[in-house]
């Protein structure tokens, strides 16, 4: 079952990757953040940015395929989504075995969906994390968007594995997204 998983997991990531390489891909964008760290969990680790507002992201990446997903809150306050509709988990995956390292376990998470939902701030995100904003819930476009600031938090080799979270803001109609890795 683990192996059909994995199989799946990583079709899924070879097309996510094939899609975006067509496409390219983008510039860093405002709002987003990247922890920096060596790949160990214990260092100590800064955000690159510090954005106070929800803030609206560029649109230069591509959408990689249509995605249906909940978008709407039980009220007006931000919320998170449950599971990972968007595609994070293969899309990093591809990003990885396109550059030659293996795929890594990933899924979706409590923790990853709090730190997504508080802006990657606050005690959910752990001390290895990114967290973007995007016009919509497409792990590809996500991936793009970190890959733009620096692949190398993506390609840490001593990533093991990863989760991920999504949240939306109705008042902007903007996804929100956390990775939480794991090294």
């Amino acid at each position: 079952m683990i192996v059909v998983a994995c199989l799946v997991g990583l079709i899924a990531a070879a097309i996510t990757a094939y899609l975006v390489s067509r496409h390219g891909g983008s510039t860093p964008v405002a709002g987003s953040r990247t922890s920096q760290s060596a790949p160990t969990v214990s260092s100590p680790t800064s955000i690159t940015s510090t954005p106070s507002a929800r803030s609206t992201p560029s649109t230069s990446a591509p959408r990689t395929t249509p995605l249906p997903t909940r978008t709407s809150c039980p009220s007006s306050a931000a919320c998170t989504l449950n599971g990972d509709a968007g595609g994070v988990v293969a899309a990093l995956n591809q990003f990885r075995v396109s550059h030659g390292l293996p795929a890594v376990p990933g899924s979706a998470s409590t923790q990853a969906q709090q730190c997504a939902l508080d802006e990657g701030q606050g005690p959910a995100c752990a001390s290895h994390f990114a967290w973007e904003v995007a016009p919509e819930q497409d792990g590809g476009q996500v991936i793009s968007m970190i890959a733009g600031r620096g692949a190398q938090w993506l390609l840490d080799p001593g990533m093991t594995s990863f989760s991920v979270g999504w949240a939306f803001v109705p008042s902007t109609r903007q996804y929100e997204c956390a990775i939480l890795k794991v090294a």
